[in-house]
This record gives C-alpha cells, structure tokens and sequence, in this order.
C-alpha cells in the first residue's frame, strides 16, 4: 500500500464522517464486496449524516490515486438526524455497508457497542499509513475503548481555567470543588471569583467536570449521590449571582471604548481570579489569551473543580460541524484502501497562508504539533512571534517595537504550554449530551424549584437511561 500525501481539501471533503464500537454478542453478517469504479480503482463510500460534495476538494490530484471516492448522505430524506443514523446503522450492520463513516463521538460509541467498527488499532498495525508512535502520547490511549480503537479524529480542544499563581499556588493545579469553593470564600478585596455574563455561569463552571465525574463510560453507569456533586450544587443555588450585561446600545462611543479597554485589562487589574481559557491551537492566540491576557505573570491551570484529578474537558475537532470522528465498518470490503484514505486525512497538513488567523483544533499527530511549535514568526498565527499587551492597542503611544507594551514568550513559557497539552487526559468519549442534560435539571436547583439531594435522583434515573442505550 502506498505511503500518504497530505493535503487539507480531503478534509473538507469527508467532513461529517464517523466511526463505531464492536460487541461481543451481535450477529456479523459477512464483509462485503469491495466496489470497483470503471476505472479499475477500489470505490470507498464514506457515509455522512449531511450533504458533501467531492466539487469541495480543491486539489483532487493529490488523494491517493489507487482510490475513486463516493458520498453517501444519509442525512438526505430523514426525518431528522436520529433517524439518518439509524439507516446508517442498519447498513453498517446488515445492509450496504460504507467503507468510512464521520459521526459524532456519541454515534461511535453506538456503533462500537453493536459489533459495527473495525479495530483501527489493527489496520494501524497491518497497513501502511499512520502509526500509534505518531500520535500525540496523551490521545492514543483516549481513542482507544474497551481495549480496541473504534474512530480517531484529526484535531481536538481542550477547555480549561486558569488563575493567577500569586493567587492559586501551583500546588492547587486541576483543583477540586472544596479548594475552589475555599478560594471563592476568601477572595482578596476587590476581587470577584470569575466574571458572570448569565446568572448559571457559576455553576456551569463549578459543576462541568463534576458531572462527567459521576459517570462510569468504561461500565456505561452513573452516580450522582457520590463524589462532590450534589455539595458543588448545593454551593451553587446558594450563591447570589449577578450577571453583568452591558448596555451597548446606550453606550456613547467614548463608553464604548472604555468599555472595550477594560474588558482588555480584566486580566492584568486582579478583577477576577478564574479565567476559563478554550485552547484550540498552539499558537499566537494561545500566547496572548494565557500569558498575554495576564500580562505575562505566571497562572496555574486550576482547571474545572474535579474530584478526579482531570481539571479538563476535551473534545473533538473533527472536519465537520459535528466536530465528528471517523471509523471503519467492521463489514467493510476495502478496509485497506480505507484505512489509506483515512491516514491520508488524518495525516495531512494543511497549507497555511502566512497572514491567515484560522484555528484549525490541536492536531493529535506529534509532528504536526512539532509544525506548529516551530513556525516561523513570518506566519501571523505562530506562537513564536510578538504579540500586544492588554491595554497596547488602546494606548496614543502604541509601538510595535515597544517591549512594554508587547511581550513575546520565553521558551520556558512555550514549553509550559506545550507539556500541558501533552500532560491532559484525552476523553473523545466524553458526552457532551452528558452535560446537556445535566444543565437542564440543575436549572432547577439554581431556579429554588428542587433540592440538590433530588436533583442527583433525577439525574441517576435521565442519565442512567442515556447511558443504558450506548450499550
């Protein structure tokens, strides 16, 4: 099988795609035929739950050239996207089945539990193509589930908090919902915990990895009574919470402007002392929204209060809106050929124009991030190059040259953020739905209309129903 170029339109092209899970008890029907084109080539149908068109690649030449592509989109004529997947499934499972799917990590997981996806673990170890070694240390091990590795996906995002380290003390680092709650009774004069925008706000951050920690996805289980749940909640509804809301429309400009100004300096003045941070790339963005946006003292990554350990959220940052994985049918004919053309997509990398200021996800490929750890100052987005203090751009004496009003990271500080991306726990599998559905009944603890204790009841019952049907 031959080696794999890279190119950033295939991306594009099979945005959408997924993968599935394999379990022990469900019938396999045989694989299937693989289908071959006119041209002599092995045809991969990757299925979708939208539309995709192959007029999407830019540069077609440059797919492997042993493969003619097709787009199934299931999505087409359904009801909705519950009923799109359940053709998809039943194909994967009994009828034609796709050589590649883009779904969201949850519909992987279903499919993986029905006996419907590939090892990709094994195809990474029988073909050519992309290896374990090539990943990122952090995120093989998150792909992987129940011992076999159902769907990857090319990038990923990492939602975590920071906090000043004259403040919270290193030592405090992914701390948990007791020493935040601690925190947030003794706060310095002046200072407020986090700045709130809607009245939940608190609670979501309190509560976000709480959540995921009272769910057991390796036994499909959960328990809400246990842990810090239900005294991180209680904290919550207890708090008298006031969201600021400004009033543009009633602002004069020169309001506007100072408005703008301050919310700049929020970082710099010890206003607050939780930043929750999205971290989606490594570069430029990276450096300013953390050393930057705090004047480049230094913070801890406190992270979100858990009992776990596990101050993070991550999810996945695949090439669709669904922010989508891809796996390979077990009942696929061309698992070769799909598993070429998934390393094709999974190893490009894509062309960046030096003035662009896109973030395409942290790449899960070690040398990619190597790619990005490296580039040259000349590319706008580098993490390497000097960028504006909080407060610079609004100042009569701006200079880009000036060092007190732009900063530029040390390579210690680089290589603090690196190792943190290296250091977190990957969970692709983590539900987002989890988390949806958990905010809609904790709404009513924070509204008075519930008890903590009964909320935790609810949740045991909605999300240990959730979970029954990933099974």
């Amino acid at each position: 099988m031959k080696k794999l170029a890279a190119i950033a339109a295939a991306a594009v092209l099979l945005c959408g795609c997924t993968d599935k899970q394999s379990g022990a008890d469900t019938p396999k029907p045989s694989e299937t035929s693989p289908a071959v084109s006119e041209s002599g080539k092995t045809i991969v149908n990757i299925a979708a739950l939208g539309p995709v068109t192959i007029s999407e690649l830019s540069d077609p030449l440059n797919m492997p050239q042993d493969i003619d592509v097709k787009i199934t989109d299931y999505g087409k004529g359904a009801d909705d996207l519950t009923a799109a997947f359940r053709n998809l499934k039943s194909d994967v499972l009994y009828g034609e089945c796709p050589d590649i799917v883009i779904l969201d990590p949850d519909n992987i997981v279903r499919l993986e539990n029905a006996g419907g996806l590939a090892d990709l673990g094994e195809l990474m170890d029988g073909y050519d193509g992309i290896k374990r070694e090539d990943f990122l240390p952090n995120v093989i091990d998150g792909f992987t589930l129940n011992g076999r590795i159902p769907g990857l996906s090319e990038a990923f995002t990492i939602k975590t908090a920071m906090a000043k380290t004259k403040f919270v003390p290193a030592e405090y680092e992914n701390w948990t919902p007791a020493q935040a709650t601690e925190f947030y009774n003794d706060l310095p004069d002046g200072m407020e915990f986090m700045e709130l925008w809607s009245t939940d706000e608190l609670a979501q951050y309190m509560l976000w990895r709480v959540q995921f920690d009272c769910v057991d996805t390796s036994a499909w289980t959960c328990d809400f009574t246990a842990g810090s749940f239900i005294d991180t909640l209680r904290f919550c509804s207890e708090q008298q919470l006031y969201a600021f809301e400004p009033d543009f429309e009633s602002m004069t400009d020169s309001e506007r402007a100072e408005f703008s100004l301050h919310e700049e300096l929020k970082g710099v003045s010890d206003e607050y002392l939780v930043f929750p941070v999205d971290i989606s790339d490594f570069g430029s963005g990276l450096a300013q929204m953390t050393y930057g946006f705090l004047g480049m003292e230094d913070f801890t990554f406190v992270g979100y209060p858990s009992d776990s350990g596990n101050g993070t959220i991550t999810y996945t940052e695949g090439s669709n809106i669904h922010h989508g994985m891809y796996g390979i049918p077990q009942r696929s004919g061309a698992k070769e050929q799909a598993w070429e053309l998934l390393s094709f997509i999974i190893g490009q990398q894509p062309k960046l124009e030096k003035n662009a200021m896109i973030s395409t996800g942290i790449p899960v490929l070690m040398e990619q991030l190597d790619r990005d750890y490296r580039r040259s100052v000349d590319y706008s987005n580098s993490i390497n190059r000097s960028f504006s203090l909080p407060g610079a751009l609004g100042s009569e004496n701006y200079s880009p040259d000036d060092p007190d009003m732009n900063g530029t990271l040390s390579q210690e500080q680089k290589d603090r953020l690196h190792d943190y991306i290296l250091s977190v726990k990957f969970e692709p599998y983590a539900s987002l739905e989890i988390r949806a559905l958990a905010s809609m009944e904790t709404a009513a603890v924070l509204a008075g209309d519930m008890s903590a204790e009964q909320c935790a009841v609810v949740l045991n019952d909605r999300i240990g129903t959730y979970l029954s049907e990933k099974e």
